[in-house]
């Protein structure tokens, strides 16, 4: 889930095996959040604190996975700023040509 290549090796063959990176798939709330995100930069508190109230487990788990990431107000000590990450651009754009949308 780190998009690491995983390495094991075979027990029989005393081979190295290397898996492909594993990557979340956002569900479908999550989803609708990336692409929120996308389309407009969260910039004033009001729109983060309306974020949090409605896909708070959902920014938990994005941010979890490097899809989002979330910036704290020094003075307050409270997440005031919610973005999209390149890995999340990706993810959607991925998926939009292969018609996951």
């Amino acid at each position: 889930m780190s998009f690491c290549e995983v390495y094991y090796i075979h027990e029989e063959f005393d081979d190295v095996i290397v898996f492909p990176p594993l990557f979340y798939i956002p569900k479908n709330k999550e989803r609708e959040l990336l692409e929120i995100l996308k389309k407009k930069s969260m910039e004033d508190d009001i729109k983060y604190e309306m974020l949090e109230n409605k896909y708070s487990k959902e920014i938990e788990r994005l941010e979890h996975y490097g899809l989002i990431v979330r910036e704290l107000d020094r003075s307050t000590g409270k997440f005031s700023r919610i973005n999209i990450t390149n890995r999340g651009i990706l993810y959607l754009e991925l998926t939009k040509e292969e018609g996951y949308v």
